[in-house]
């Protein structure tokens, strides 16, 4: 009999420990929310702003408007390209010195370029 009470308080037991055991909710400054985005904007900049250049800068008007630089990690860059011959003149100038390009003109280590054929309304992903 006993342990049949104790099976019916127990959910307000356990209410009440959470509510107990919950952080409370602080107030931050503005500013402490406007100096983390000005720090992440200029992380992304420094990492990623320098191959974008050097990727507007070795195409010409007519490709680098059909792509989309998607997003960089670990050296490996993921471009969207609006059709498949767009996919295929890209990986060409690639192999024929395009990468060495772009090794050479932007900082941080660039691995490869993969291309993926899809829609250009995305932008540019940070992970």
């Amino acid at each position: 009999m006993m342990g049949a009470m104790t099976t019916v308080g127990m959910p307000d037991q356990l209410e009440r420990l959470q509510q107990w055991r919950r952080r409370p909710m602080r107030a931050r400054r503005i500013d402490e929310g406007i100096s983390a985005i000005s720090r992440r904007v200029r992380q992304l900049q420094r990492r990623i702003g320098g191959f974008v250049e050097a990727w507007e800068q070795a195409l010409p008007e007519s490709l680098h408007e059909r792509t989309c630089v998607e997003r960089i990690r670990g050296g490996v860059v993921d471009v969207i390209v609006s059709s498949s011959a767009i996919s295929f003149e890209l990986d060409r100038r690639l192999r024929d010195g395009l990468l060495e390009e772009l090794r050479t003109n932007c900082r941080g280590s660039l691995v490869r370029v993969r291309l993926r054929v899809g829609p250009l309304a995305g932008g540019l992903n940070t992970d």
